[in-house]
């Protein structure tokens, strides 16, 4: 029987274990709560809106809590002429310091678990602030469905992060496996894959309906991902599907293989 080349699967975490509107929700819930008691005016609605609505994208924080983007000072200039910068500051602390309630999608943990079964190592690497994501990963409770965790802040912030291969390189070191017996399962395609893709690794995109890159492109195609799927229900038949793809090297080029609700093949 010919070996199996991917021996580890490597998992994103926002949006691809679980829905980081989540976390910026209840960070949004935290920050009106605040200024609810502060000042008596209700900001939580306009927040959301303006997050659903791509206005705003998730707060972006900085290790101090001083940097980052703010959503925050577009919805308060409504009710004040003059915001101060300390208060900005206050609103990004509570929302990277506030208790999540988070949950995974209900195909992340039947996902690992199948792959687990089948063999395969398990691994999750995410970039952002370490002291946020690890918030995240205690609240999911997913220490325990992992065989390796890296968080490439701790590699030494921002330089580290995705599309860096460096954490990638640790992640290989750990699980005990080369690069390129591993493959990576991310969302945002204008990141997620071009490191993996450059390590000869496996990149496989879940495109949920809904979700924050649901219409992001790749944009170059370095950036590609081999697979799409919509569900990682689907990832173990796409991991099969990848190795088939992948074990005849000499044809040219292989078609893209995307599969999507109405079409499995």
């Amino acid at each position: 029987m010919k070996s199996k080349r991917f021996k580890a699967v490597v998992f994103d975490l926002d949006d691809t274990l679980y829905p980081e509107y989540q976390f910026v929700f209840g960070g949004y819930l935290a920050v009106a709560n605040y200024i609810r008691k502060l000042y008596g005016i209700e900001i939580y609605e306009e927040l959301a809106r303006r997050y659903r609505s791509g206005e705003d994208g998730p707060v972006r924080h900085s290790p101090s809590g001083d940097g980052g983007s703010d959503p925050f000072t577009p919805v308060l200039r409504r009710y004040f002429r003059t915001i101060e910068p300390l208060l900005i500051q206050r609103l990004r602390d509570i929302h990277r310091c506030h208790a999540p309630r988070l949950s995974l999608f209900s195909d992340a943990r039947t996902a690992i678990a199948l792959l687990g079964a089948q063999g395969y190592k398990i691994g999750l690497m995410t970039d952002g602030y370490s002291c946020i994501q690890k918030n995240k990963v205690e609240k999911l409770e997913l220490k325990a469905l992992l065989d390796s965790l890296v968080f490439a802040d701790d590699l030494g912030g921002e330089d580290f992060w995705k599309p860096s291969p460096d954490p990638f390189h640790i992640m290989a070191l750990q699980l005990e496996v080369e690069t390129r017996e591993m493959v990576y399962v991310g969302d945002d395609p204008t990141l997620d894959f071009l490191a993996p893709r450059q390590l000869d690794m496996g990149a496989v995109r879940v495109l949920r309906p809904d979700s924050r890159h649901e219409h992001s492109r790749p944009p170059t195609p370095a950036h590609e991902p081999e697979l799409t799927i919509p569900s990682l229900s689907l990832l173990p038949e796409a991991l099969h599907r990848l190795e088939e793809s992948l074990s005849h090297p000499d044809v040219p080029s292989q078609p893209l293989l995307t599969w999507t609700d109405g079409h499995r093949g």
